[in-house]
């Protein structure tokens, strides 16, 4: 499968030989986590590849003395229990609270520092590291710093389309592999302006059947203009929220997998962002 630029081979080659081997990825969403186990934890991502996951996405926070952890700011209350901004806490403070778990009590995890997460995980897993644009191009150096080339081959970065992410990637030293998100037609013109980024994929996502990023043809208009593995998030937040016009998790458990993790896999998607991880492995195996 030739999907990235011959230059970004070696930068690339972990995702590339794991989607040869599989056909498709799975994205687990903070990891597998439910009961006791608590989201965006090394528990939580080791129990992922445990059930088949290929990618496990992680959420990054900056506490007020700049450390980072693997957190989901703005959830503050669903995920410690309390009003407060993530940003605005020290990390001492930080580390006195309990992940809830799945009954909104507490579990027996802390929130957990995100480098180190990714330093004692299981070294098959790739990571795909979210909402951490705000941080740029500080987490870049984090990571570059602290981790070896082994260790960035397998992280991919995930970011809004602007001009203001894409020339901080254009221009930074070492290629992560990126996963911009697009939710607007014009974002397009957006990602052709940038010929020195490692573009290895797209997560695309449409609100409703009318949008004019969902189905099949968009998908391999995509494909074909940029030469990129597609994601999408099947993830279902809340009733309120379709991420891919409710082709999503929700029907697909429901239903029938071929409705829905079927569908997207036969208009063209190369990776699906899940939180059944499990279910979907069992789907893949006899696919």
């Amino acid at each position: 499968m030739n999907i990235s630029k011959e230059i970004y081979k070696e930068n690339n080659e972990v995702l590339i030989k794991k989607i040869k081997e599989k056909g498709f990825l799975i994205a687990a969403h903070r990891g597998v986590w439910g009961g006791n186990i608590a989201q965006n934890t090394l528990n939580s991502t080791n129990l992922a590849y445990k059930f088949g996951t290929d990618i496990v996405e992680i959420d990054v926070g900056k506490s007020l003395d700049n450390k980072f952890f693997a957190f989901h700011t703005n959830k503050e209350k669903t995920i410690i229990g309390v009003y407060k901004d993530f940003e605005k806490m020290k990390s001492d403070e930080i580390n006195k609270y309990k992940i809830l778990n799945q009954l909104f009590e507490e579990s027996n995890s802390n929130v957990e520092e995100f480098i180190e997460i990714i330093r004692n995980a299981n070294k098959d897993i790739i990571f795909q590291v979210d909402r951490a644009e705000r941080y740029f191009p500080e987490i870049l150096d984090l990571l570059c710093d602290e981790l070896s080339t082994d260790y960035l081959k397998r992280i991919m970065i995930k970011c809004s389309i602007n001009d203001r992410n894409l020339d901080i990637f254009e221009k930074y030293q070492y290629k992560f592999m990126i996963m911009p998100i697009l939710r607007k037609v014009d974002e397009i013109k957006i990602l052709e302006k940038y010929s020195n980024i490692n573009l290895i994929g797209i997560e695309v996502i449409a609100e409703d059947k009318e949008s004019e990023t969902f189905g099949r043809e968009f998908i391999e208009k995509l494909k074909e203009k940029f030469n990129v593995l597609i994601q999408i998030n099947a993830i279902k937040l809340d009733k309120n929220t379709d991420l891919y016009a409710g082709i999503d998790d929700d029907i697909s458990l429901t239903n029938h997998p071929d409705k829905g993790w079927g569908k997207l896999l036969d208009w063209g998607c190369d990776i699906i962002q899940t939180d059944w991880a499990f279910a979907l492995d069992k789907y893949r195996e006899n696919r």
